[in-house]
């Protein structure tokens, strides 16, 4: 009994659903950790920026705007439409950049309580030496982290991907299941790092809490969710080799775009931008 690759979902004779077992106690584990370590610590929060990503197709543009994955795949330079820039959104990002950082710091220090049978792996890259899949279609990005559990004789038997996502309140109780967005973006890196499960890990920001790692936020590799996201990876190919851009999918994020300058969209002019005063220095008096 082993699930280890995406193939081992459909062996013929592999029982795995026992091991979903092992994978909800990932929750029991954190909770034993918080309770058990007082020790101080420091976290590094990695905030790269948009101008930091490789040329390429990147998960979260590829399952949102495909023009925005066509400009990402040329390597355009990056020109943000600074004026009508949604900043509040941006500081919101920040936030989700640093509970991350603290998440993923978490995973890797309660594997310590686990004696070697846990091992938790963040910031997984994705790039045209993963796969032939992420070389086929220049994929360029990263996983939030893998967990590969170990058995007595320090075999693997159980890998599992993790995809963090940050809510406000009003906003994580509405969800029922993982949204849609986001199980593209999962079942891309699932297929390129050939791991059969994933939990999508929605926080709360209002009151800490988390999706625990159970049905319907944990989810094996369904072949028609990454049929859907190749046929993404298709098009935008086929459009940039023929020299054409796809059709603007305007909305919210168009206020945080690298690209909103260049693209221009009209989401962008339907109100005022407020001006922001900068004071002017003034030189104090000594008296």
């Amino acid at each position: 009994m082993r699930l280890l690759t995406i193939s081992d979902l459909t062996a013929e004779g592999n029982d795995w659903k026992p091991l979903l077992d092992h994978v909800s106690a990932l929750e029991a584990i954190h909770r034993r950790y918080k309770a058990t370590m007082h020790t101080s610590r420091c976290i590094t929060v990695n905030i790269g920026g948009s101008k930091s990503r490789a040329p390429g197709l990147h998960a979260s543009e590829l399952c949102g705007c495909l023009r925005q994955s066509a400009y990402s795949l040329l390597g355009t330079e990056k020109q943000a439409d600074e004026e009508n820039s949604d900043t509040n959104m941006l500081m919101r990002f920040d936030v989700g950049h640093m509970l991350h950082a603290l998440l993923q710091d978490d995973f890797q220090r309660m594997c310590l309580l686990m004696d070697g049978r846990l091992v938790f792996e963040d910031e997984v890259r994705i790039n045209t030496q993963t796969c032939d899949v992420a070389a086929r279609y220049q994929i360029a990005s990263s996983t939030d982290g893998i967990f590969t559990f170990y058995d007595e004789q320090d075999n693997p038997y159980l890998r599992v991907a993790l995809e963090i996502k940050t809510k406000s309140g009003p906003q994580y109780e509405k969800l029922n299941k993982p949204e849609e967005e986001h199980i593209m973006q999962g079942t891309l890196y699932q297929k390129c790092h050939d791991v059969p499960l994933i939990w999508y890990l929605y926080y709360n920001k209002s009151n800490s809490n988390y999706t625990p790692p159970l049905f319907p936020w944990l989810i094996p590799f369904k072949d028609a969710e990454w049929n859907r996201v190749e046929s993404r990876a298709k098009q935008v190919h086929a459009l940039v080799q023929q020299g054409t851009l796809p059709e603007r999918e305007e909305g919210m994020p168009c206020s945080w775009c690298s690209y909103a300058k260049l693209c221009e969209p009209s989401y962008n002019h339907k109100s005022t931008p407020v001006a922001i005063r900068i004071p002017t220095k003034r030189t104090r008096r000594i008296t």
